[in-house]
């Protein structure tokens, strides 16, 4: 399995972390995220490099302010969805 396979199956196990019991709220979610991908420079080609890729740019918008919360949430699970 790929490294970016590894982080994908990672952050999607953050995000159904969201759902009952556990309910992780946004915030704490997009912290275990960015703390996940961060320094994560991805360059390989397939399916999980680009889901990485497009999480890292979704983190990046998150942290410019130009995504809220729920915004970034419900991006990174049409990415990694």
């Amino acid at each position: 399995m790929s490294r970016a396979q590894k982080l994908v199956n990672r952050a999607i196990a953050i995000l159904q972390r969201q759902s009952p019991p556990d309910s992780l709220n946004d915030q704490k979610a997009l912290a275990e995220l960015r703390s996940l991908f961060e320094g994560t420079d991805d360059d390989g080609h397939g399916t999980a490099s680009e889901k990485v890729n497009q999480a890292i740019k979704t983190l990046a918008k998150h942290t410019a302010a130009v995504l809220n919360d729920r915004q970034a949430i419900t991006e990174m699970h049409a990415i990694l969805g």
